[in-house]
C-alpha cells in the first residue's frame, strides 16, 4: 500500500479553514448580518474550492492514500494528527465541500443567523475531519465534534418538538459512541499485542492485519 505525502497540508487546511470561519462568524456583530453571511460564504466556498482542486489533483491510477499529513500528538498513547484521502473518501470530501456552500448561500434561519452559520461551519469541519482521519482516536474526536453543532442546529432551528428531538439524537448518538470508543481502544490494545507498541494509526493497523491474512 503506497502513500503520498503532501508538500502543502491541504487536507489539514480543509478541516481548519471552516473552524477559523466558525470562530470569525461567532465574533462578528449581529448589526451587519450581510457581513456575517459574506464571511461564512467565503470560508465555505474556499473550502469547497480546495476540495475541487483535490479532485483534480488526485492520481486515480495510484492506490493507497494521497496528500497525507502526519504529526505526533500524544506520543505515549500512539495518537497522531494523521489525515489522508483515498478514492472512496475523496468523493465524500468533494460532496461535502460542494453542499455546504450551497446550504450557507441559500440559508434563511429566520433568527440568529450568526450562530446558525457558525454552527454550520463547525459541522463542516467535523464532517471533513471524519472523512479524512487516518487515526482512529482522531476520527472519534471529529465524530463527536459533529454531534455538538448538530444538537444546537436541531434544537435551535428545528420544527415542533425540536428540543426533544435534539436531546434524543444527542443521547442516542453518545450512547452509541461509547461502544465505538470501547471498540477503538480494544483495537489499539490488540495492535499493541501484535505490533509491540500502542497505536491508533489506522494505516499501521490495517497493514498489519493485511500482512497476517496475506492479502495483497
Amino acid at each position: 500500500m503506497m502513500h503520498e505525502t503532501a508538500s502543502f497540508p491541504i487536507l489539514s487546511a480543509l478541516i481548519l479553514l471552516p473552524v477559523l470561519g466558525s470562530l470569525l462568524v461567532a465574533v462578528l456583530s449581529n448589526r451587519r448580518p450581510e457581513y456575517v453571511k459574506l464571511a461564512a460564504s467565503l470560508f465555505s466556498v474556499g473550502t469547497g474550492g480546495m476540495s475541487v482542486w483535490l479532485l483534480a489533483s488526485f492520481h486515480s491510477h495510484e492506490g493507497g492514500f494521497q496528500f497525507v499529513s502526519q504529526h505526533e500528538w500524544i506520543k505515549a498513547w500512539g495518537i497522531s494528527w494523521h489525515v489522508g484521502v483515498d478514492g472512496i473518501s475523496l468523493f465524500l470530501v468533494v460532496l461535502t465541500g460542494i453542499l455546504f456552500p450551497l446550504v450557507i448561500l441559500g440559508v434563511d434561519p429566520h433568527h440568529d443567523e450568526k450562530r446558525y452559520l457558525a454552527w454550520l461551519l463547525l459541522l463542516e469541519a467535523g464532517v471533513m475531519g471524519s472523512f479524512l482521519s487516518l487515526d482512529l482516536f482522531l476520527f472519534f474526536i471529529f465524530f463527536e465534534i459533529v454531534l455538538v453543532p448538530m444538537y444546537f442546529l436541531i434544537g435551535g432551528w428545528g420544527y415542533d418538538k425540536r428540543v426533544y428531538a435534539a436531546t434524543k439524537f444527542f443521547l442516542y448518538t453518545m450512547f452509541g459512541s461509547a461502544f465505538m470508543l470501547v471498540g477503538i481502544i480494544a483495537t489499539a490494545m490488540i495492535a499493541r499485542h501484535d505490533i509491540g507498541y500502542f497505536t491508533f494509526d489506522l494505516v499501521t493497523i490495517a497493514e498489519r492485519a493485511c500482512g497476517r491474512s496475506r492479502c495483497s
